[in-house]
């Protein structure tokens, strides 16, 4: 009897530790599943999903209390001519570059740095400055320049972006949709201005 009661306790002891290591399999994998959604697998940006929600909440809070917002929509200048020469995996290392240097540059707390799609990027600042703005942009370009990407099938033999800036209060009157749309034609301004530029 003592050793029946023995036995089931330890095939108990044994589910138990089963169910535990599955539990935490499961976890491991909710984890995982949730870096995919919002972590860009090639650059360690946020994900466009990742943005989205950041961002109406950041311009929500920026219209309640007044606050100044910017959004960076950046664009690698002649990305497609880059891909067609160097190939789609030297594509890729200059985007995990370009994320690189993203990170290192705009790091404060709160700051939202993600992958747009393809080689676009989007930038949002809360409570900076257009100035400070514009210097973090500027440090962005030379730590760029010192990575010497060369690429022959642009103007400026090397790995340039364009970049559209929208900065400012929110008004009462626009939402986060029409704040974005601004940075993008600011953007599409930069790229018929002859690129590697910002505009305003």
């Amino acid at each position: 009897m003592f050793k029946l009661i023995q036995n089931s306790y330890s095939k108990i002891e044994s589910l138990d530790r089963q169910l535990k290591n599955t539990l935490a399999e499961l976890e491991y994998n909710q984890r995982e599943l949730e870096k995919l959604a919002y972590v860009d697998y090639l650059t360690g940006l946020a994900t466009r999903r990742l943005l989205d929600e950041k961002y109406v909440l950041l311009f929500e809070s920026a219209k309640r209390s007044n606050g100044v917002l910017t959004l960076l929509m950046m664009d690698l200048d002649y990305f497609k001519k880059y891909n067609d020469r160097y190939g789609h995996l030297e594509g890729d290392r200059v985007l995990k570059v370009v994320g690189g240097l993203l990170k290192e540059v705009f790091k404060r707390d709160g700051d939202v740095v993600s992958r747009y799609g393809g080689e676009e990027f989007v930038v949002v600042l809360y409570q900076t400055s257009l100035e400070d703005t514009l210097s973090l942009i500027k440090e962005f370009r030379r730590r760029l320049g010192l990575c010497s990407l060369e690429h022959r099938d642009s103007p400026f033999g090397e790995i340039t972006l364009s970049v559209g800036i929208n900065s400012g209060q929110p008004s009462v009157e626009e939402n986060s949709e029409d704040f974005l749309r601004r940075a993008d034609r600011a953007l599409y301004r930069a790229k018929e201005g002859g690129r590697n530029r910002n505009s305003l």
